[in-house]
């Protein structure tokens, strides 16, 4: 745009520098023509009127091109600041409803990552998992895939921060995938260093936390029933597997007899889910 302006006033100053020029020239021969024919005279004022008017009609194209320029610009200005404002709305749309579903779309993206035994992913379908959860609502679309991931992906970390922050120990969940994870966020919150190892794959042990030097493999079993000897023996059976110092049952229920007598024969631990909070008197001492 500055060099178009430039351009433009190099090209109006050469154009009327001709038409000075012009009226000089005149100025010298309409006198001369004067004194000796006046009809010459009138003919030639004709001739340097249409001259003048010629150049100035040049200077007027650049002059119409950078107006028409101007305009175009402005449109494209305006239609620039309102592609933004679409998009910032959008991303203010999309966190709003990060917000309000965060809890079925993390599930779903935990169980898009499929891991094998020892720990590597062997499937990855996040990227699925998210476009299926964008294109459940009706979002303007403003937004590309690759932009919309980052942004709900930074929703999803401080949605965590915050549960993590302010943890009810109380609201325990229906899903058996999600009580694994909420024993695994109690912990956290209580300084654990925790791990959820990979479903269908894990050996006895669902949650791995770490405290103080200590390594505790836990079992998670959200039953509605007592829970009996196996949930015990895969437990201690992880022990070795994860090299634990300590392995624990957390349930939602209680123990069958026979699993109270089995856990106190190979020293595991059996914990109620309301225990959870006081993680360190039952895993530490």
């Amino acid at each position: 745009m500055p060099k178009r302006v430039f351009q433009f006033g190099l090209y109006m100053i050469l154009c009327w520098l001709g038409a000075l020029l012009v009226l000089g020239l005149f100025n010298e021969i309409f006198f001369s023509a004067l004194s000796r024919s006046p009809h010459a005279a009138l003919r030639l004022v004709g001739s340097v009127t249409d001259l003048i008017f010629g150049l100035l009609w040049l200077a007027s194209g650049p002059a119409g091109a950078l107006m028409v320029d101007r305009r175009t610009f402005v449109a494209r200005e305006r239609e620039a600041e309102l592609s933004e404002k679409r998009r910032a709305e959008e991303r203010y749309l999309l966190k709003e409803l990060v917000n309000n579903q965060h809890v079925p779309l993390r599930r779903n993206l935990r169980r898009a990552v499929k891991r094998n035994d020892y720990g590597a992913v062997v499937r990855d379908t996040r990227q699925k998992a998210v476009e299926e959860f964008l294109s459940s609502f009706d979002l303007p679309r403003y937004l590309t895939l690759e932009e919309s991931i980052p942004i709900i992906a930074s929703e999803l970390r401080a949605i965590q921060s915050e549960d993590l922050q302010r943890f009810d120990f109380s609201r325990i969940p229906a899903d058996g995938i999600e009580f694994e994870h909420w024993v695994a966020k109690g912990l956290s919150t209580l300084g654990w260093k925790v791990k959820v190892t990979p479903p269908g794959g894990d050996q006895g042990i669902d949650v791995l936390a770490q405290k103080s030097g200590v390594r505790v493999g836990l079992q998670c079993k959200l039953y509605s029933k007592a829970v009996g000897n196996s949930a015990v023996q895969e437990a201690s059976a992880g022990r070795n597997y994860y090299a634990a110092h300590k392995v624990a049952v957390v349930t939602t229920v209680g123990y069958t007899a026979a699993a109270k007598e089995l856990a106190d024969a190979n020293n595991v631990i059996l914990l109620l889910a309301d225990q959870l909070q006081q993680a360190d008197q039952y895993l530490l001492n």
